[in-house]
Parts: structure tokens; sequence; C-alpha cells
């Protein structure tokens, strides 16, 4: 021999032989493995596929802090002397559009959609701090002040919050009406 191997030539196993025997040993690993026995000899279980379901935002809760401020001089009577104030604060899905409801319609309403989550009657001069828990579907607060005389005032407004962002919402409550703004802001 000249250094090399024996072939096969000649070898009771033919040519013909040895592709089936590989087609043989191929199927069995795709067999055995479907089975998880090769899996199983490894010791690594296979990953677990990775599925991304989004939680819908009626089921994602955040929380607004707000400030209500009631100017000293804030809903005042014919004498002039300042009164209390009713304050409802809304926070809806942004098909309520609250701000086209009438007077009346918003502080006398059974309308479960206009249904205000904090009812408070603040003193002239008085600031309070709340905070609102909803979900992030909820991303239209609605401040609604009960002033003496609503029609001469801006007695509702309105802003449009990120949910997804912290929210510290200024409400002042002025002589001219209700104004809404994010905290640090004019």
């Amino acid at each position: 021999m000249n250094g090399r191997s024996k072939s096969w030539a000649g070898h009771p196993i033919s040519n013909t032989i040895k592709p089936l025997i590989v087609t043989v040993t191929v199927c069995l690993s795709f067999l055995l493995s479907g089975c998880g026995l090769l899996s199983s000899l490894t010791g690594k279980p296979p990953p677990p596929p990775e599925i991304n379901i989004p939680v819908p935002l009626s089921e994602q809760p955040y929380s607004v802090a707000i400030k209500l401020t009631a100017q000293p001089n804030t809903n005042v009577d014919k004498s002039g002397n300042a009164l209390p104030i009713r304050v409802l604060v809304f926070l809806n899905t942004p098909d309520v559009n609250i701000t086209q409801k009438e007077f009346q319609d918003v502080f006398k309403s059974s309308d479960a959609a206009v249904e205000p989550l904090s009812t408070l009657t603040l003193q002239p001069g008085e600031e309070r701090s709340i905070v609102i828990d909803s979900t992030r579907d909820h991303s239209v607060l609605a401040v609604a002040a009960a002033y003496r005389d609503p029609f001469q005032v801006v007695w509702i407004d309105e802003l449009t919050i990120n949910t997804e962002a912290s929210n510290f919402i200024d409400v002042e409550l002025r002589d001219v009406g209700v104004k809404l703004g994010l905290k640090g802001s004019s």
C-alpha cells in the first residue's frame, strides 16, 4: 500500500448501499430530534417561542397629580365677597367631548360618560392637591367649576395628557374662569 487507507472497492458494502445508510441516519436524526430524544441527550430544552401580545390601553394604569388653586377673588357675589366654588374633575377618553356640554348638563348629569372622578369645594385662596388614578385610554382631563355666574366666565377647561409621561397638572380657578396647564407652564 502506498500510505493510503483501504478503499471500499471490493468491500461487501457497495456504493449503492452507502447512500441508503446515510439516508436512514439522517431520517433517524430528524425523527429522534422531533420527539425530544436528542434534545434530552444534550440537556438543553428548546427555548419557548416569544409571543408579544400588546396590553390594551384600557388595562394599563397610570396616575395624574393635580394641584387646584382658587384665587382669593374667585367666584365673587354682587357685594364683592368671594364665595366657595364647587369643582368637578373628569378624566375621559378622547371621544367624550365634555366641553361641548351645557353647564347644567355637566353639573346635574346622570350620564356615566360625564361622571366626575373627584368632586371638591374650594374656599377662596385655598390650594389642594389630588391624585387621579385611571387607565391610559382616559387621556383628556377636564375641570368644571360651578361659578356663581357661569355664563360670564370660562367655567370648564380641558387638557389632553401624554399618558406615557409623568403628569403634574396645575388648575387655577381665577376670577375669569378655569385654566389648566402642565406644572411649571403658564
